[in-house]
C-alpha cells in the first residue's frame, strides 16, 4: 500500500507550526484575564511543544535538511 507524502507534514514545515503553537499558547498564558486554570494549562502545553521542539535538533531527518538549506 501506497501513502502519499502529501497527508505529512515535511521537516521544513513543522517548525513554522511549532512557532505559531507557541506564540498562541504564551498569549494564552500571559492573559491575566483568563481563569489560572486555562493559563496554567497553556503553560503546560508550552512545555510539551518545547519537549518536541528540542528533538527536532536531535533528528539527523532535520539535520540533514537544515544543512541542505544552508548550501545551495
Amino acid at each position: 500500500m501506497e501513502m502519499s507524502s502529501s497527508t505529512r507534514a515535511l521537516v521544513h514545515e513543522v517548525i513554522p507550526y511549532i512557532d505559531v503553537l507557541t506564540s498562541h499558547l504564551d498569549d494564552f498564558a500571559d492573559n491575566l484575564s483568563l481563569h489560572p486554570t486555562v493559563r496554567a494549562a497553556a503553560q503546560r502545553g508550552r512545555e510539551v511543544l518545547n519537549k518536541y521542539y528540542s528533538r527536532t535538533d536531535e533528528s539527523i531527518v532535520y539535520r540533514i535538511a537544515m544543512s541542505a538549506s544552508f548550501h545551495p
